[in-house]
């Protein structure tokens, strides 16, 4: 044991390197250093203003703090192999003013409180990231579901050609999902914005420390009471892994869309070169390979939702190890959810749609024929099961004929409701053309369906939402940047 390693003292052998490699997480607490820096100044302020420490020993210590920030920042911080995780690290660093003042810094504290206090200020900081991205991709939603609201597409269930709707209302119902996104999001901060610094390692501890002004100083909203649950829970970043998680299934399933839309066999769009791919053998490709990474990645997000919520299964309450690997899969998410956001905004701002073939699509396989039942329904004193059974052997006798609903004369018709339902209906040619014409059926569907007037009527309401919660948004940055002024300024006055 070397007199500089202050951490293992109870153990009598050093830490086997395969199992210090096992039980680290350096790789994701590199992303929590500056992090970890301003919590544990937060903290050495007050332990000077509750007279725990001296002022020239508070001195000392930020002063140390500061030149631990330096160093990382220039890649000049050096960690050993005992330094498992972020806050060894950074106490050896400040143990190197010497252990009679660096050796104060943990005083009423532990690392299990710590590490929670980090990962709250870096979850609340990537929900910020997030719901600033998610937000601009919603406000291009909005804008292309404007552009695009007259321009027919054939809707599926199934996978198959159902209904028409259109290109704007398609987008339009993305970015209502995506705001509620925006919402839990939001709510969500409410619970991560909460401080677990001074619950110490268990059940607090016995140092006169004041917790509340730490988290004011570092911009939380309150403190979790209870100093058990504060060290024990990771539910805060499960919350946001779920929110997550959704977001990228909701992108996982527009990517599939626009996978399939953009082959020959759909030809509804042209997908922007700058984001595909060739093939090296085959020189006619363009593969959709960012959108094949994020219908993947959304695999991936679930998968580290699940692996979170298993790690915390049957866990004894307390601080275990098993919890931070939960760490490293709110970072791999957060990687994985942000560029998905952006890469996919790029892509539907540079699609080019083919809506010749997308009518032709409404026209060739019957896409109006619900339009066509319910014309009949309103207007041919019919039951809606009598004009579904009609319309059906309307649809059989035209696919036999390779012809159009539209094309069907009105003898036809009359001749097969006779031969089905014993009952003879009229309906005229231009009642045919117009029941079962893309433009009209989109207009038909009023106030409720994707009629441009629908679609103008949700933006009137979607666009001051998007408008709010940007306010939202602000208003919490206003607040930590508060916090920091606060801080910056109470550290000045410690400092002289």
């Amino acid at each position: 044991m070397t007199k500089t390693n202050y951490f293992r003292h109870r153990l009598d052998e050093e830490l086997d390197e395969m199992a210090a490699g096992y039980i680290g997480s350096w790789a994701e607490d590199k992303r929590l250093i500056d992090i970890d820096i301003r919590v544990n100044e937060a903290h050495t302020l007050m332990l000077y203003k509750q007279g725990v420490i001296r002022r020239n020993d508070a001195k000392k210590i930020l002063e140390m703090l500061k030149l631990a920030r330096e160093d990382w920042r220039k890649g000049k911080f050096e960690f050993d192999r005992e330094d498992i995780d972020v806050h060894i690290a950074t106490e050896k660093y400040v143990i190197k003013s010497g252990l009679d003042i660096g050796g104060k810094l943990h005083t009423g504290k532990s690392r299990n409180d710590q590490v929670a206090t980090d990962m709250r200020i870096y979850t609340r900081e990537q929900i910020v990231d997030i719901l600033e991205l998610l937000l601009d991709f919603i406000s291009s939603l909005a804008e292309l579901s404007n552009e695009y609201k007259g321009d027919p597409m054939p809707g599926y269930t199934h996978g198959q050609h159902a209904q028409v709707t259109t290109v704007g209302y398609y987008l339009l119902g993305y970015a209502q999902g995506f705001l509620r996104d925006v919402d839990r999001l939001l709510n969500a901060y409410d619970r991560v914005n909460l401080s677990s610094l001074g619950a110490c390692a268990l059940v607090g501890t016995s140092i006169n420390i004041d917790r509340e002004y730490t988290a004011d100083m570092l911009g939380f909203d309150g403190i979790i009471e209870n100093s058990m649950d504060a060290v024990s829970s990771r539910d805060f970043v499960m919350e946001v892994l779920s929110t997550v998680t959704l977001i990228m299934t909701k992108l996982s399933r527009m990517a599939e869309d626009l996978i399939d839309f953009s082959t020959y066999e759909y030809r509804f769009i042209r997908l922007p070169d700058r984001y595909c791919d060739i093939s090296s053998v085959m020189p006619q490709k363009k593969n959709p390979d960012v959108l094949e990474m994020i219908r993947a990645s959304a695999g991936k997000t679930n998968g580290l939702l699940i692996e979170s919520a298993m790690g915390t299964l049957r866990l004894s309450t307390g601080y275990s190890k098993d919890l931070q690997p939960i760490k490293k899969n709110l970072c791999e998410a957060v990687d994985i959810v942000k560029p998905s956001i952006t890469l996919m905004e790029g892509i539907l701002k540079g699609l080019e749609y083919n809506f010749d073939r997308m009518r032709e699509v409404i026209e060739e396989n019957y896409v109006t024929a619900t339009d066509l039942a319910e014309f009949i329904v309103q207007n041919k004193d019919f039951s809606f099961r009598e004009s579904h059974i009609l319309v059906g052997e309307l649809v059989k006798t035209a696919e036999k004929q390779k012809k159009k609903l539209k094309d069907l004369s009105p003898d036809e018709i009359s001749k097969i409701s006779a031969n089905v339902l014993g009952k003879d209906i009229v309906i005229s040619k231009k009642e045919l053309e117009e029941a079962t014409d893309a433009l009209l059926s989109i207009e038909r569907r009023g106030v409720t369906g994707p009629s441009p007037v629908s679609i103008e009527r949700i933006l009137k309401s979607l666009n001051p939402g998007i408008k709010k919660r940007r306010e939202d948004i602000e208003g919490i940055k206003d607040r930590l940047k508060s916090a920091e002024e606060r801080f910056q300024k109470t550290k000045d006055d410690v400092m002289g």
